[in-house]
């Protein structure tokens, strides 16, 4: 019983962690983009920016599955944000809104499941630290585990 209590506290902990490292990842994204008049630039410039800070906290924690629920968070931060942005919807918007939000709550639910603390991290991601030369590991690291999904899933 003890033990349980123990790893539920940890991993509360480590997901509080992580949920900071994600407001201070939109706080720097919303400041890098103010005063981009572009929508798509202004959401684009957004996106990369938290995509860095976590990318940076995930380096920090020595762990990728940092950055799991972030790709499916940060879709309904910036679809709320640009529905209030603009204040006109019609009923399929957000019939549509409220679909892709569901979608979104769903599988960051499903991560907060499975992710027990710290000591948990994606497979593929281990698996990828240990075949990669360590010089390189930075690059794959970053581009493919980080920016590559957020490129793919900001053009979706």
């Amino acid at each position: 019983m003890y033990v349980k209590q123990e790893g539920s506290l940890k991993k509360l902990r480590d997901l509080t962690i992580i949920a900071g490292i994600y407001v201070l990842a939109f706080v720097v994204g919303y400041f890098a983009c103010r005063g981009i008049d572009n929508v798509m630039l202004r959401y684009f410039i957004f996106d990369i920016a938290a995509t860095i800070v976590t990318f940076v906290f995930s380096t920090i924690l020595v762990n990728s599955s940092v950055y799991d629920a972030y790709w499916s968070l940060t879709p309904m931060i910036m679809s709320v944000w640009l529905f209030a942005e603009y204040k006109a919807f019609s009923v399929m918007q957000v019939a549509l809104l409220i679909a892709f939000n569901i979608w979104s709550v769903r599988l960051t639910a499903n991560w907060v499941i499975v992710f027990t603390d710290f000591s948990y991290e994606d497979w593929r991601y281990r698996k990828f630290r240990d075949e990669t030369h360590k010089l390189l590991w930075p690059i794959v690291n970053f581009w493919g585990i980080h920016m590559i999904p957020t490129l793919v899933v900001f053009a979706g």
